[in-house]
This record gives structure tokens, C-alpha cells and sequence, in this order.
């Protein structure tokens, strides 16, 4: 199992604690604002679009199904996944019972994980956090983020050749509508449809044993910027990632 979200058994004093983690899974959920659909001539059009609102002031946030497979192993949960242009990641999921089971906040280099069905946490680099979570460790977090909302990984030049483009060592296949597949030398990401912003998408490592399917119920540009979550003092230090 990837993810324990079995809840163990707990007085009423815990009982309680998890009915206000409840509660703050409910805050924590932000409000969007629609993005308007892109729609463009052709397939180049498109590209030039996503790249100039991939380069932008973004902050954007999802409220999402989450599908984890590693090696036999299947997880799904619900998940608010929120990131902004500064490469700023923050995903919260949430138990079957609607309670906090982790959360994982990556700035830059440095990621933080934080348990909190085992009141653990941790704090390193974002590969170890990303083969916890099924990803190719090749790719950063703000990548990630910008892939799994229907945009280019990164931001920097590009060669296209018709509906085809390469950036820095990224391949597109792209719609008049958005990208429709990205692929790197470990991994490929399948859209749904090629729409921006996305309605799914699917990282699967190239040598098939991991991957993340996101499906996004509500998306949108978010309400306020990417929050560094509070650790319990009570959570106990420096417990790495399981990974399967």
C-alpha cells in the first residue's frame, strides 16, 4: 500500500482532534475562478498561447481524484492540488472518512511531507517525495504542477515543428485546443482531451511500474498564494516517505 489511510483507533480525545482536522481539510480548499477555454487557430497558435501564460503570474488550484499505482500497489484519494509561477507546490489529500492524510509542500528544492494519520513528518529533497507519490524522479515539482493544469513544464525556448514541439528535452504533441501529450526520456503524460486547463492527465514512468492519474473536479485560477502548511508540534520528526 502506498498511502495508509486506515485510521487507527482512537479515545475521544482523538476522536476530536480528527473531527478538527476534518474541518480544516474543509477550509483548506480554495475558491476558483474559471479560466476561459483555449481556442486557437492551429496547433502553433496554441503552443505561442500556453507558453506566454505558462511565463505569466499564475496561481492556480484544483480540487482533484487522485489515482497513485507503483508496482501492483493502487491508491486513489481526493486531493486540493494548488501552484503558482514561482515553481510553489502544495497538495493536501484527504482520507475516505473526508479526514487530513498528508500533505506535501515543495518550494524550490526543498519539499515537506507531512503524515498525518501517523502524526509523522518529513523534510527533503522532492525526488524521494515523488517516488512515494509514483513520479518520475527526472521531474520537478513545478513541472509537475504545470502538466497536471494543461501547461508547458517549463518555460524556456522552444523548436516546433508543426503540431509537434520539443523544449528542453520535452516533447509536445499539441491541438488547436491544447497539448494532448508530453513525453521526456522516463516518462510520458497522456492527457484526457488536450484542453487548457486540463480535465485529466496521466505521468507514466517509461519503464511502467509508476504512475499518477489526476482528474480534475473543479479548476481554476486560485484565490490566494501557495501557504507553507503548519506542522503539529506534536508530529514526530524526520519519518521518510515509504516507498513501495
Amino acid at each position: 500500500m502506498i498511502f495508509d489511510f486506515r485510521l487507527p483507533r482512537a479515545s475521544a480525545a482523538g476522536l476530536l482532534a480528527m473531527l478538527a482536522l476534518a474541518a480544516g481539510c474543509a477550509s483548506s480548499r480554495q475558491d476558483v475562478s474559471p479560466i476561459p477555454a483555449l481556442v486557437a487557430a492551429d496547433a502553433g497558435s496554441a503552443w505561442s498561447e500556453l507558453l506566454r501564460i505558462r511565463r505569466g503570474e499564475l496561481r492556480l488550484a484544483s480540487y482533484s481524484s487522485i489515482r497513485v499505482e507503483s508496482r501492483g500497489s493502487k491508491q486513489t484519494f481526493r486531493a486540493t492540488i494548488e501552484a503558482d509561477d514561482r515553481g510553489r507546490l502544495r497538495v493536501d489529500a484527504f482520507s475516505p472518512m473526508g479526514t487530513a492524510a498528508f500533505t506535501l509542500h515543495v518550494d524550490g528544492a526543498e519539499s515537506t511531507m507531512i503524515d498525518h494519520v501517523h502524526r509523522t513528518w518529513w523534510r527533503g529533497p522532492f525526488s524521494t517525495a515523488a517516488r512515494s507519490l509514483g513520479l518520475p524522479e527526472s521531474l520537478d515539482a513545478g513541472g509537475l504542477a504545470m502538466l497536471a493544469f494543461g501547461l508547458p513544464a517549463s518555460k524556456g525556448e522552444a523548436r516546433e515543428d508543426g503540431e509537434s514541439v520539443e523544449q528542453e528535452g520535452v516533447e509536445y504533441r499539441l491541438a488547436p485546443s491544447g497539448i494532448a501529450e508530453a513525453s521526456a526520456a522516463d516518462w510520458t503524460a497522456s492527457f484526457d482531451a488536450p484542453t487548457y486547463p486540463a480535465t485529466g492527465v496521466t505521468i507514466l514512468t517509461r519503464d511502467g511500474e509508476r504512475s499518477m492519474s489526476v482528474r480534475h473536479l473543479d479548476v481554476g485560477a486560485a484565490s490566494r498564494a501557495v501557504e507553507v502548511p503548519k506542522i503539529d508540534r506534536s508530529y514526530r520528526c524526520c519519518v521518510e516517505p515509504a516507498v513501495p
